[in-house]
C-alpha cells in the first residue's frame, strides 16, 4: 500500500514521516529514500535507512545554489537524496515533495521514475495544494491513500501510516 501525506506548512507531515521510518525500522523494515530535518535556517536531508544527515538547504545570503522560497537548496544535496530513493529496501521514503518538483526540478526525477512495484509501499509528503500532480505519478492501479496531516492528528497517524504501508 502507498500513501500520500497532505496538510499545511508546519501541520505535522515531516513529524509524522519521521515517527514513521522510526517505528518500521524498529519493525525490521527497510525503509529507503529521505526526510527533512532542521529549520528554520538550515535544513538536512536525512537517510530513512541510516539516519545521516546531509546538508540540504540554508537561507544564508551567500550560498550558492536552487533558490526556493526563503531556502537556497545544494544541488548536490538533491543528487544523493535521489540515489538514497533508487536503494534497494521495503518501503521509499520521500519527505516534502513540493513546487520544485511541479516545475521539473528537484526530485522530479523520483517521481517521474516511480515504480511503486519495487517496494512494499510508498510514503511521500507534500504540501496541500500540489497533491495531484504527486498522486499522479502513481499508476492507477497503485493509487495511494491520501491522508491529511493536521496539528489534532498527528501523534496518531504514524501508527496507521505503518499499518497501510504494510497491507495491515
Amino acid at each position: 500500500m502507498h500513501v500520500l501525506l497532505t496538510g499545511d506548512r508546519n501541520a505535522g507531515k515531516t513529524t509524522v514521516v519521521e515517527a514513521t521510518v522510526s517505528r518500521l525500522r524498529q519493525r525490521g523494515v527497510t525503509p529507503v529514500g529521505f526526510y527533512t530535518a532542521g529549520g528554520p535556517e538550515r535544513l538536512e536531508l536525512v537517510a530513512a535507512g541510516t539516519d545521516e544527515r546531509i546538508p540540504f538547504a540554508t537561507q544564508a545570503d551567500d550560498a550558492d545554489g536552487i533558490e526556493v522560497g526563503r531556502y537556497t537548496i545544494d544541488p548536490a544535496a538533491i543528487k544523493r537524496g535521489l540515489n538514497l530513493a533508487r536503494q534497494d529496501g521495503d518501503v521509499l521514503v520521500a519527505d516534502e515533495i513540493g513546487r520544485l518538483e511541479q516545475r521539473g526540478g528537484g526530485f522530479a526525477p523520483l517521481l517521474d521514475d516511480l515504480r511503486p512495484d519495487r517496494f512494499r509501499g510508498v510514503l511521500v509528503s507534500v504540501r496541500t495544494g500540489l497533491t495531484g500532480f504527486v498522486a499522479d505519478a502513481f499508476p492507477d492501479e497503485q493509487s495511494p491513500e491520501i491522508i491529511e496531516v493536521t496539528p489534532s492528528n498527528r501523534s496518531a497517524l504514524p501508527d496507521r501510516v505503518v499499518a497501510q504501508l504494510l497491507g495491515r
